[in-house]
């Protein structure tokens, strides 16, 4: 694991969690709802890891 700081928020932990980020895009009047799946691999801690969008990558 890169580095001991949490590449979403950047405070330093040693409990990281591997994630991908998700970009969800609302639905609009002419665009329905979709989702962004990032491919590359991010630390998250705990806190970042429970409040914002991602996926874990398959292991």
């Amino acid at each position: 694991m890169p580095g001991s700081s949490c590449d979403n928020c950047a405070i330093d932990d040693d409990d990281l969690v591997a994630v991908r980020r998700v970009y969800r895009i609302p639905e609009t009047w002419d665009t329905p709802a979709s989702e962004q799946v990032l491919d590359e691999i991010e630390y998250w801690c705990v806190s970042c890891w429970t409040q914002y969008p991602n996926t874990t990558p398959p292991t």
